[in-house]
């Protein structure tokens, strides 16, 4: 069960006022205003089974059951949960209009735990929202905006598309300062996919020495079978030592979604900082409807 972390009670003036960090793009979790769209918001309760608050702009399964028998009751909303499979997302969360979500100087980002309410639109409401993107999906522009993108369930953005791929061991992970820096993942059995270009998510390595985890999000230079090649630039030694465990995430598949928008920079998408929320005034984002 997720609770809320911070100082709700603490209070802090910006510093330089309207000099201070600003964006000029969109912002993660938030909908266009839309008469054709605007009844389609629903209202969903943070589960119990999160461990993590929720924000705006995170792929959510809306669960029929209420969060228990004393919880709040089905007609205040479903139960969200984080989604981890394109088969299971029912629609992404927002911004819009979730008034009892928190923030504080620790968490600037509004946040809701588990049996607070948090807003959502479901796939098929054809909601206009914007998410957080990898820069490189900026290479859509000029293609048609029923392009297909994939969704990372890991790092919560939109990603290039690539064909769904199933989860794999991690034996071993060696950081090598060629082409500015990669790393090469040995793996337990060969992956189909991804791809060059295409994005992994990597979990529970255990690695000594370095300031740096083997643990993250990469972009995939190759991919031999058993061997996947990601791009890791740093300076050597960073990296340290790889020691037990880790497995690549499965993922790729369509989102059912159109991308209307993209934009590179400029815009306020989400960090997660151990469990601490702020806000990127520079990160990618982009404008999809829901299909």
């Amino acid at each position: 069960m997720t609770a809320y972390n911070g100082f709700p009670l603490a209070t802090t003036a910006g510093q330089g006022l309207f000099n201070g960090a600003s964006a000029t793009g969109l912002i993660q979790g938030m909908a266009f205003p839309d008469p054709a769209t605007r009844y389609a918001l629903k209202t969903g309760i943070v589960s119990d089974l999160e461990t993590i608050p929720m924000f705006g702009g995170i792929a959510v399964s809306a669960l029929l059951t209420p969060i228990s028998a004393s919880g709040p009751r089905p007609i205040l909303g479903q139960s969200l949960v984080r989604s981890t499979s394109l088969a299971t997302i029912s629609g992404f969360t927002v911004f819009d209009q979730s008034y009892n979500t928190i923030n504080d100087p620790m968490n600037p980002v509004p946040t809701a735990g588990s049996r607070q309410s948090l807003n959502w639109y479901a796939l098929g409401s054809r909601a206009r929202v914007a998410l957080a993107a990898a820069p490189n999906l900026i290479d859509l522009l000029g293609e048609q905006i029923n392009t297909q993108v994939s969704w990372d369930f890991v790092t919560n953005r939109l990603v290039p598309y690539s064909p769904g791929y199933t989860g794999a061991t991690i034996t071993n992970a060696v950081w090598d300062s060629a082409n500015g820096g990669e790393i090469t993942f040995t793996l337990g059995a060969a992956m189909a996919g991804p791809n060059a270009g295409d994005y992994i998510d990597t979990v529970g390595i255990v690695s000594t020495g370095g300031v740096l985890p083997f643990n993250g999000s990469f972009e995939v230079i190759s991919n031999a079978g058993t061997t996947l090649v990601v791009s890791a630039p740093a300076a050597a030694g960073q990296y340290g030592t790889y020691v037990s465990g880790g497995n690549v995430v499965g993922g790729g598949g369509a989102l059912p979604v159109t991308i209307l928008d993209i934009q590179q920079s400029g815009c306020m998408v989400v960090e997660d900082s151990t469990g601490l929320f702020t806000w990127d005034y520079d990160g990618a984002a982009a404008v999809v409807q829901l299909g």
